[in-house]
């Protein structure tokens, strides 16, 4: 269930991969002709990870961390309130009870969204 709630948290408002302005050149380098959602931009950067900027690098290396606390944070709400979901069904149902999430979940996405819009 991790890799799902780290999916969610790039389905997030304000997404890593269609946001963040320390890669805006790395992708349109690498990755113009890639058409976002289902993960094609994320996959298409990873490809390209050797090649990045320094500044794009850096960036993402404390977007996944920061992932990595969220993800910790919000475990147990996803197997509270949407056990037995996966991929997308899980992300939907985190989002419908978003309002139920715990305080501890709600604060690290607000950290995490507060990191990327510093980015802008």
């Amino acid at each position: 269930m991790k890799i799902f709630l780290m999916l969610f948290v790039l389905a997030l408002p304000l997404s890593v991969s269609a946001r963040e302005k320390p890669c805006e050149k790395d992708r349109e380098t690498y990755c113009a002709n890639v058409e976002p959602g289902e993960g094609k931009m994320m996959k298409c950067m990873e490809e390209h990870a050797d090649q990045l900027s320094a500044e794009c690098k850096a960036f993402r290396a404390q977007a996944k961390e920061g992932m990595k606390e969220v993800v910790a944070a919000c475990q147990g709400d996803a197997e509270k309130l949407c056990a037995g979901k996966k991929k997308k069904a899980l992300i939907r149902c985190l989002r419908q009870n978003r309002s139920q999430l715990s305080e501890g979940c709600k604060s690290e996405i607000k950290e995490m969204k507060a990191m990327r819009e510093e980015k802008k």
